[in-house]
């Protein structure tokens, strides 16, 4: 909350509503908790896998983007912003040149039982047509994947998870 409150403070002044930030020189006592997300456990991710996989060959669009949170460890906003010239070598590399942070600009490595599914995604687009489209032919926003990830949550009954949260590379 004060970090918050800080950032607020710091807006404010930055806009010359209030003279100086009075939270600038506050200091925190103790550490910061963080109490994280719910993460899959092994068992729940292979259902959770197996559904989306399910929902994919189904034609949902949705479910190949839950995916690809899971499998390739990609933020939601990295998968929302990808088009079609960013999945290269016939789907087998999918390039990520803006991200969160720097470390985050990379080139993954598209498992083999994502690849076409990304492929059926890219066909009949151009270079520049984001790989998934919504409504108008524009990229879906960031919150697509997560409605997605807790939509095949709730099929399964399992904990709501973070999109890149349901399991650790999940084991076959």
């Amino acid at each position: 909350m004060l970090a918050e409150a800080k950032t607020f403070g710091a807006w404010l002044a930055e806009r010359k509503m209030i003279s100086v930030n009075p939270l600038s020189g506050v200091k925190a006592k103790g550490r910061r908790t963080h109490h994280g997300k719910a993460q899959l456990r092994l068992y729940e991710a292979r259902r959770w896998t197996a559904k989306a996989f399910e929902l994919a060959d189904a034609g949902e669009d949705g479910a190949v983007g839950a995916l690809m949170a899971l499998l390739l460890g990609l933020r939601a906003g990295e998968i929302t912003a990808r088009d079609v010239r960013d999945l290269d070598e016939g789907g087998a590399v999918l390039w990520v040149p803006t991200s969160k942070t720097k470390a985050g600009v990379r080139t993954v490595e598209v498992p083999d039982e994502v690849r076409w599914y990304l492929l059926v995604q890219a066909k009949g687009k151009g270079p520049s047509a984001p790989l998934f489209t919504g409504t108008g032919g524009r990229s879906h926003w960031r919150d697509w994947v997560r409605k997605n990830v807790a939509r095949i949550c709730k099929s399964q009954g399992s904990p709501r998870c973070a999109p890149t949260r349901c399991g650790a590379r999940t084991p076959a």
